[in-house]
């Protein structure tokens, strides 16, 4: 999630940068972006090879207390059973 979020942090800063009269700072497209970048990135193709599944796999709790910029895509994800120890 984070090499996403980056990634598009450093592209959004280069544009503002290069295209300041093109530029547009609305929030919805860098929300609408980043959910694209998660749902037809590498990220699921490396869960994938670790998973079997085209699927992030996160528990309840975790999902709950993601910051906005670090929740994955509805549809993306399943939802483990909590971990006992």
């Amino acid at each position: 999630m984070n090499k996403n979020l980056e990634f598009y942090k450093n592209l959004f800063f280069i544009q503002k940068k290069s295209f300041p009269n093109t530029f547009s700072s609305d929030p919805e497209l860098f929300n609408s972006t980043l959910d694209l970048l998660r749902k037809e990135g590498l990220g699921l193709t490396r869960c994938y090879k670790n998973t079997g599944k085209y699927k992030y796999a996160f528990n309840a709790l975790q999902i709950a207390t993601f910051p906005r910029d670090y929740k994955p895509p509805k549809d993306t994800y399943s939802l483990r059973e909590n971990l006992t120890f």
